[in-house]
């Protein structure tokens, strides 16, 4: 049996777990172990809020070396945040098992539609540290996306307030800022598409069409690149060598998780994914998951 770790800082990564469990469901094939890895390091602080790139690449590598003790067959990044992190640390870490990130299959994914639409205007949403790095922008503008079809909007704490609930004051409040700080950076008239560059933001596609809707005089075409990363050849060829459909879920953290966080989740995929929900209801807590480096918590 194959094993696939699909890691992500907090609980945003669920949605491609689910997603992947789906596929493999749906056409029959694909037998495989699928771990689970919450990144997010302390209780009190994730990656957005360290000091510097420093810092969170320090603390990503010893991620990575806590997810060695799976011996994955691959390591899907299912975090925008942690891909940046990972493009970063890559070239001087190598590691004893392939990894899929989401930046390029993201990139391309957006890319495509903003092709198909010439005259559409891409807003970038992200976390700071995704927003900050510019690397989304970078790509598109590689892949012959002119500068000005893009704009980018960091949403600090928006990924934090979903895991309490998807439709929650604070995630409503949250997303109508960004739609009025949008509405002061581009044109009411502009055809306009919303990159969910956050595994996060998906599960708030409601508010973010309602609340840009709302200060745009169309509602905007959302662009949501969590399922570009399970396309990937990487993975797809891991899936085939795996055999009969046959899925082991397990969820494994630093620290437990708050039962009112894993309730949401564990009920919002029990229809969908019952593996996930279950494992979320069983998850697994381990300080020495991976140890944090000195000096910085």
């Amino acid at each position: 049996m194959k094993t696939i770790l699909l890691c992500d800082s907090g609980l945003g990564g669920l949605d491609i777990a689910a997603k992947l469990i789906g596929q493999v469901r749906s056409r029959g094939a694909g037998s495989f172990r699928l771990i689970y890895f919450n990144a997010w390091p302390h209780p009190q602080c994730g990656y957005n809020q360290l000091k510097n790139d420093q810092e969170r690449c320090q603390v990503f590598a010893a991620a990575l070396d806590g997810m060695a003790r799976f011996c994955p067959d691959l390591c899907l990044v299912a975090c925008n945040t942690l891909s940046i992190v990972y493009r970063k640390i890559a070239a001087d870490k190598p590691l004893p098992f392939p990894v899929v990130e989401m930046l390029r299959p993201g990139s391309e994914f957006f890319a495509e539609a903003m092709q198909r639409q010439p005259e559409l205007r891409l807003l970038i949403l992200g976390t700071d540290t995704t927003i900050r790095s510019g690397m989304y922008t970078e790509q598109l503008i590689q892949a012959g996306i002119l500068p000005e079809r893009l704009a980018s909007l960091a949403c600090p704490g928006l990924a934090t307030a979903l895991e309490d609930g998807f439709e929650s004051s604070a995630v409503r409040q949250k997303i109508a800022s960004a739609a009025e700080q949008a509405r002061a950076m581009i044109l009411e008239d502009t055809p306009l598409a919303l990159a969910l560059c956050c595994t996060h933001f998906g599960y708030a596609e409601n508010l973010f069409k309602t609340e840009f809707a709302a200060r745009f005089r169309q509602e905007p075409q959302l662009l949501n690149p969590n399922e570009s990363i399970l396309r990937q050849p990487e993975l797809q060829s891991c899936l085939q060598q795996a055999g009969n459909p046959q899925v082991s879920v397990e969820f494994f953290s630093r620290f437990p998780m708050p039962q009112s966080k894993m309730r949401i989740f564990a009920e919002y995929f029990k229809g969908c994914a019952p593996e996930l929900s279950e494992a979320l209801l069983q998850a697994r807590c381990d300080e020495a998951l991976f140890t944090l480096p000195e000096g910085i918590f």
